[in-house]
């Protein structure tokens, strides 16, 4: 199952629209945790599906997972802390705009 979803490409699917497949890919990993599967990789394919759907608090919980899980794995660890800061920068700009939105 994780290998399946590791092989999507989540974020060009469907040019960001197709949320069912994210959808998918995140049950699929969740089948596996729930088979006793744990690696980084699939906490962090797990972080990019909720992100891309906007689901930025559990995005946040599967990088920190992710990030636990590959202290000694430098790529990967690269790959969750940037994970990390795109959606920092997603959140960073919503609260400017709710900002501006309530304070003009």
């Amino acid at each position: 199952l994780f290998y399946a979803a590791r092989k999507t490409q989540i974020h060009f699917i469907d040019g960001g629209r197709n949320t069912s497949q994210r959808t998918a890919i995140i049950e699929w990993i969740d089948t596996a945790f729930k088979l006793g599967y744990e690696d980084a990789k699939a906490y962090y394919v797990r972080a990019e599906a909720h992100f891309h759907d906007d689901n930025l608090g559990l995005a946040f919980k599967d990088i920190n997972m992710a990030v636990e899980m590959a202290k000694n794995d430098k790529p990967m660890l690269f790959g969750c802390l940037n994970l990390m800061f795109f959606a920092l920068v997603v959140i960073s700009k919503s609260v400017n705009f709710l900002v501006i939105l309530f304070t003009t």
